[in-house]
């Protein structure tokens, strides 16, 4: 799939599923601070760094002028001070601190943290999960090992144990919008939207100059069933990048929700226009377009010139050149069979079926993951369906 947007803990939508995505864990350069998402690279702006995180200095005489505070060569290459430092030298340095066995406590645990940093980098995750529960255990107010040791313990899908990482890393204080993301998504995903929103509310006013915020809040509106306070978000997005296809496929889908399909159209034709190869945008106009003769012309017309992944096998099915247990055959994941069972239902909506397609909607309720588009628009169908019963 496409990548909506870039995150590393916000709730962001993919191409077709309303994703959050799952990257890697946050690893900003500690000696840069936090960025407006913690990205697998560095910020490149220096800024200040948080507390407990730069090398203790050693306290000056008392009897003379406080001088500059002074570093080893080591400290500042494990704290990546000048922004140079390849991961490999950094944990090299990070190493002869720590395994030099002078120090303890607040003035070791900044090591471990930025080795834990440089670890997840260089893709050794169970190593720098011991190194930031070690600077946890060295300085229990280690704000930026808690909140990197919970973007691990999400990617890992530990959800219990990352939601209790960020919560005590905010409850220390800790108020970066990637903190607030990262939450946020393991709320989304646990089916917690209400809550989930409210991270992203505070992630909006922290980093709002950004797109990616406001697609995390649009997901979570989409979430709580609030269709127009997602559009306008995604339009919010859409303005602060217009050329990102994946920003105007989720307005197009909650337009559409709020009742709007020709506004819907309209959006799912802009995120073609920047991503000619998008076919959930594809799909979902001909869905805009309640299937009519002319919506069946533009998919077919689109399915002719488009590749044969996934979700291809549902344009076909929808121009009527496959069964549906073809499309069930195609999808070779979790993901694209809970994709499946919501296309498929829906088709069966369209074309007056109800009653048969009411068992495939609650069959993607019931398997599609709570960021997904799928999972939010088969909640809404089946709440029409049963209000129709």
């Amino acid at each position: 799939m496409t990548k909506a947007v870039c995150f590393v803990a916000a709730a962001l939508l993919f191409s077709g599923a309303a994703r959050a995505e799952q990257p890697s864990p946050a690893v900003t350069d500690f000696s840069h601070g936090v960025g407006t998402h913690a990205m697998p690279t560095p910020p490149e702006s220096s800024t200040a760094a948080p507390a407990g995180v730069t090398p203790p200095a050693a306290a000056p005489a008392a009897s003379a002028p406080p001088p500059a505070p002074k570093q080893s060569a080591e400290a500042l290459a494990c704290a990546n001070s000048d922004g140079k430092a390849a991961p490999q030298q950094r944990d090299d340095a990070c190493s002869l601190l720590i395994d030099s066995h002078k120090w303890q406590g607040k003035e070791i645990a900044w090591a471990y943290a930025n080795r834990c940093a440089v670890r997840v980098r260089l893709k050794q995750v169970d190593r720098a999960l011991a190194d930031c529960s070690e600077a946890i255990d060295q300085d229990p107010d280690q704000t930026m090992a808690y909140q990197l040791r919970a973007e691990i313990h999400r990617t890992r899908d530990e959800r219990a144990k990352a939601l209790e990482d960020f919560d005590k890393a905010i409850a220390l204080g800790a108020k970066n919008a990637a903190l607030f993301a990262g939450r946020g998504f393991v709320r989304l995903i646990d089916g917690d939207a209400a809550k989930a929103l409210e991270d992203f509310d505070r992630e909006v006013a922290i980093a709002g100059g950004a797109a990616e915020p406001w697609m995390d809040r649009g997901s979570a509106e989409l979430g709580v069933g609030d269709d127009a306070k997602a559009e306008q978000d995604f339009a919010k997005a859409a303005e602060l990048d217009p050329n990102n296809a994946q920003v105007w496929l989720n307005r197009g889908v909650a337009a559409l929700g709020a009742g709007d399909s020709v506004r819907a159209n309209a959006f799912f034709v802009e995120a073609l226009k920047r991503d000619p190869n998008q076919t959930y945008a594809a799909l979902w106009r001909f869905i805009a377009r309640d299937g009519s003769p002319e919506a069946k012309a533009e998919l077919q017309a689109y399915a002719d010139k488009a590749g044969k992944d996934w979700p291809f096998a549902v344009t076909q099915f929808y121009l009527g050149r496959a069964e549906a247990g073809e499309i069930f055959g195609a999808a070779k994941s979790d993901d694209q069979q809970c994709e499946a069972r919501y296309y498929v239902a829906h088709f069966q909506i369209m074309t007056g079926a109800a009653q048969d397609a009411a068992v495939g909607i609650k069959r993607a309720v019931d398997s599609c993951p709570k960021n997904f588009i799928e999972y939010f628009r088969a909640v809404a169908d089946q709440k029409k369906l049963d209000a129709a019963k």
